[in-house]
């Protein structure tokens, strides 16, 4: 019978639990501190349906978020919902660090390796960014990180067991990022290790693929019923249909792009890689780990073309790392056997490599959040909340994406970009899209008995937007014909108060 490599029960120790959360204290201090005022893609509507919809039921593609937000928003006394946001995905990044690191070890990767490894992850511009701003994606590679180091403690000296929990648990992977479904094939791989490593025979390939393989299938077909059904919620504010959506998002590849996806996000991990390409076991275990790991994320988000600041790397990014430090540490116990100093030079070189990628990661992300965003949305937000008493909704076409919650949760902003740019290429006729706005406009002020203020500042980036050029100043006109207005002004920017229907 062949035997495994050692078992990553009996490996980790009480000692890993501490570097674990030393690691992850550390990060959670880092993105804390440098945690984005400015708002990024997803963020906004992220944090409209946490501070307007406080009781809905899932409101997200990614169904599983925002559950995991309200129950977090609530958790603690938070300033603002934004703020509960951040720290969110804070905490997040933090959790991916300390389960990078225990899942190198589990690889049976050296203390200093996998601390080193994790510490490099941890300043690599994608987890940093996305640690420090409105997002879904630190929470799902936190749930990624935590799935993982599960699946090697589970009880594998009872397969029946091991095996069920695993697949139950295994449908969280999609439920907190639609990407997550690519990663039940690397999960045959990571059961597969698991089992050998805690039995300490290797498991056949013959019952990885009789055994394993289905059930990990009927786990993924689980996933993505659920994610179907919840979907169907009435509170779902995604998109319904996730297959035109991808095809509405997808983007011509370029040079630009292809290195917004797979090049600085991830900077200097890439040449972490060399050493461990030259370790044949690493290659076997770890690293053909992080190949199924990352071949489809590659594949897809490649066809895509959507950079997004390195977000979808984060789905492979832990396995890259933890063959990053096993690889590393064989490659030092094969060429350093007479030559004693090479496992301190590779120390030096990790110490190196980091600080490194915290440099590249500060001179990325520092070019997002300039720190005028937040003087900007407070001195909005103070402005609107004065021009009425009792509940607000503000109505603008927010180019910037820049939510007035941010700063001031007790108004709410409903950006029409989104709607007036999908019905422009839709061909919806121009009276009939000011009927559909009327109607907006009026539920908002009998429906939620608030005071509608529309900003006007989209007037300054008309030449920006020729496709909204003919809608806007139309729409303008039908919405002074319809109400009364007072008009205010704000640093050279116009906001009108709608005060009632005209006669």
């Amino acid at each position: 019978m062949q035997t495994a490599e050692r078992d990553p029960a009996a490996t980790l120790a009480a000692r890993d639990a501490a570097v674990a959360l030393i690691l992850g204290a550390a990060a959670f201090a880092l993105y804390a501190a440098t945690r984005q005022w400015r708002i990024y893609g997803d963020g906004p509507a992220l944090l409209s349906s946490l501070t307007h919809d406080p009781h809905g039921n899932w409101g997200w593609i990614h169904v599983a978020f925002m559950p995991v937000a309200r129950f977090w928003n609530g958790a603690f006394d938070w300033s603002t919902p934004a703020e509960a946001l951040r720290f969110l995905a804070a905490t997040g990044g933090a959790v991916t660090v300390a389960t990078t690191y225990l899942i190198a070890r589990c690889f049976g990767a050296r203390t200093t390796s996998a601390a080193l490894v994790a510490a490099l992850l941890a300043v690599t511009p994608a987890l940093w960014f996305y640690s420090t701003t409105i997002e879904v994606h630190s929470v799902h590679a936190a749930t990624i990180g935590l799935l993982a180091v599960a699946t090697f403690l589970a009880p594998w000296h009872r397969p029946a067991l091991a095996l069920a929990l695993v697949a139950v648990l295994l449908p969280l992977l999609h439920l907190t990022h639609q990407s997550g479904a690519t990663l039940h094939l690397v999960w045959i791989l990571l059961v597969r290790a698991a089992w050998s490593r805690r039995t300490g025979r290797v498991v056949t390939w013959r019952t990885t693929a009789l055994v394993v393989a289905p059930v990990m299938t009927v786990s993924l077909v689980a996933a993505l019923l659920l994610s179907e059904h919840l979907r169907a919620e009435p509170d779902f504010v995604g998109a319904s249909d996730v297959g035109a959506f991808i095809t509405q998002s997808r983007v011509e590849l370029t040079g630009w792009r292809l290195a917004g996806l797979w090049g600085w996000p991830i900077g200097w991990l890439w040449l972490a890689l060399v050493p461990a390409l030259l370790a044949p076991r690493a290659r076997r275990s770890s690293g053909l780990v992080a190949l199924v790991a990352a071949a489809p994320l590659v594949a897809f988000f490649t066809w895509l073309g959507v950079p997004e600041r390195g977000a979808y790397s984060l789905g492979f990014l832990p396995f890259v790392a933890a063959f990053v430090a096993s690889g590393a540490d064989e490659f030092v116990e094969r060429f350093g056997a007479n030559r004693p100093a090479l496992g301190r030079v590779a120390t030096v070189a990790g110490v190196l490599l980091v600080a490194l990628q915290a440099w590249h990661g500060v001179a990325s992300n520092a070019q997002v959040d300039d720190g005028s965003w937040r003087a900007r949305s407070d001195a909005r937000g103070a402005f609107v909340r004065a021009l009425a008493d009792g509940p607000i909704s503000l109505v603008s076409i927010n180019r910037a994406g820049q939510l007035v919650e941010t700063s001031e949760p007790t108004i709410r902003e409903v950006d029409l970009l989104a709607r007036l740019t999908g019905a422009q290429r839709a061909g919806v006729p121009i009276a009939v899209l000011e009927e559909q706005i009327v109607l907006v406009l009026e539920s908002l002020r009998t429906a939620l008995d608030s005071t509608v203020v529309v900003d006007l500042g989209h007037r300054a980036h008309l030449d920006d937007a020729p496709e909204l050029a003919e809608i806007l100043p139309a729409l303008e006109e039908r919405i002074e014909a319809t109400y009364t207005v007072t008009e205010h002004d704000h640093d050279g920017r116009l906001y009108w108060v709608l005060e009632g229907r005209r006669p």
